[in-house]
């Protein structure tokens, strides 16, 4: 980040002045957490130290397009220092989450009509996974067993 140093005329005092981001000093800047980091005090994205991410500010430029906080800036190579044009793409937050933590999915065997299918990983987290459709899992013997039971102890228990 450029600054320069000068003089206050009203009280003596030394200050900072730091050049604003544009795409004339595009390099200007640091990086933090593994992003780079410009100074741009009155972006609607920018902390309180006036600091934001340069692919946002790079996005908005280059495709005249706002980045809204419900959307994020994609970097399509992975390296979040690559901010160029061709680099950047705005999605969702869902979307770009998705895009990160997609996990694989599981085999499972239906234990009512031994077909093959398919789950993320969360379903079976979930205690699911044993059925391939709601209709397997009705038509199980187990599962008409214990529905038969609990409509017993209802019954018996309304009389």
């Amino acid at each position: 980040m450029e600054s320069r140093v000068t003089r206050d005329k009203k009280n003596g005092r030394f200050k900072r002045i730091i050049q604003q981001w544009s795409l004339d000093n595009f390099d200007d800047g640091y990086v933090r957490d593994g992003r780079f980091v410009v100074y741009s005090p009155n972006h609607h994205r920018a902390n309180s130290q006036g600091s934001a991410l340069r692919a946002i500010l790079a996005y908005e430029v280059h495709y005249n397009d706002i980045a809204t906080p419900d959307y994020c800036i994609h970097h399509i190579d992975g390296n979040k220092l690559n901010d160029s044009k061709e680099n950047l793409q705005k999605i969702s937050l869902g979307e770009h989450t998705r895009l990160h933590c997609k996990k694989p999915e599981i085999e499972c065997i239906c234990i009512t009509c031994n077909k093959k299918f398919y789950l993320p990983q969360w379903r079976l987290n979930q205690g699911r996974g044993r059925f391939c459709s709601p209709k397997c899992g009705r038509i199980h013997p187990n599962t008409v067993e214990k529905r038969r039971k609990t409509l017993k102890q209802n019954r018996r228990n309304c009389i």
